[in-house]
């Protein structure tokens, strides 16, 4: 990878409590009962040695395809707070790879709906550098 370029190479949802990271379509489901109250989202991506001279900031928004709007959903912690700090990369040869977990909290208003979380890797001069897409999946009302 050029030294001066950053990119997102993979988004999707996941269960927590204990966090799995590995995609799940169903991120919150409970096949006996109501759904976790909460899921996580797992945003992976690789920069160039010269990410330690440069910050970057995360976007992330949830979609939902049944409204057509955004979903309101509470992200922890927020995205623009932790991701792209050089100190959380870790350095494999000339590249920096980094996996953030974030959990969202559940709201039954969206119970049923298709969802997708679409993120952007934003620079510090407010270019958008990546951009990615998670799959798509459905929460369960907790």
């Amino acid at each position: 990878m050029n030294g001066n370029d950053a990119q997102l190479t993979a988004v999707f949802t996941s269960r927590s409590a204990p966090s799995q990271n590995v995609e799940d379509n169903t991120p919150n489901s409970n096949p006996i009962g109501v759904g976790a109250p909460t899921f996580e989202i797992v945003v992976e991506g690789v920069a160039g040695s010269s990410l330690a001279t440069s910050t970057y900031k995360l976007s992330i928004v949830i979609y939902d395809e049944i409204t057509g709007d955004l979903a309101t959903l509470a992200i922890s912690p927020a995205p623009e707070t932790v991701f792209g700090k050089p100190a959380a990369w870790t350095v494999v040869g000339p590249n920096y790879y980094l996996e953030e977990v974030f959990t969202v909290t559940v709201d039954n208003a969206v119970a049923g709906h298709v969802l997708f979380a679409r993120v952007a890797l934003i620079s510090d001069n407010f270019q958008v550098v990546s951009t990615r897409q998670s799959n798509e999946f459905v929460l369960q009302a907790k």
